[in-house]
This record gives C-alpha cells, sequence and structure tokens, in this order.
C-alpha cells in the first residue's frame, strides 16, 4: 500500500521548488550547499521524504528566507 504525502510535505516542497527556481539554483546546487545529494532535494521537492526541521532551517539560510515560509500553507 502506497502512503500518501501529507499536505504540509507537499507545500513545503513545492515551495522549495519555487524559490530554489526563483533564485536560479539548480538541484545540484541546493544539495551542494546543504551538503547532501540531489536526489534527497528532488524527494524533497516532490514529498518522497519529509524534510526535518534542522534541514528546513539550512534550505531557508541558502534560499534566503525564513524557516515559516515554507509552512504559510500550512494547516
Amino acid at each position: 500500500m502506497k502512503k500518501t504525502p501529507h499536505p504540509a510535505d507537499v507545500t513545503a516542497g513545492r515551495l522549495i521548488r519555487e524559490r530554489r527556481r526563483f533564485l536560479g539554483m539548480t538541484q545540484t546546487d541546493l544539495a551542494v550547499a546543504c551538503g547532501i545529494r540531489f536526489q534527497q532535494i528532488q524527494k524533497y521537492e516532490t514529498a518522497q521524504n519529509r524534510v526535518s526541521v534542522s534541514r528546513i532551517s539550512d534550505i531557508a539560510e541558502i534560499l534566503e528566507v525564513k524557516p515559516s515560509y515554507f509552512f504559510q500553507e500550512a494547516g
């Protein structure tokens, strides 16, 4: 049975992708800045994997937004 991602995970992933693209960054650029593989960024952006709070904090700093940016539409 395939698990459906939580809507907040979908939203966070979409906002990561939108902000990354707005800044002209590739998934590889963001992954290198985070110290992870680009495949992990793909999984975050598609909500295949949940993004931890510490990783959201890192990504927010790299993408020049507050961590709350990724939760603006949640809940």
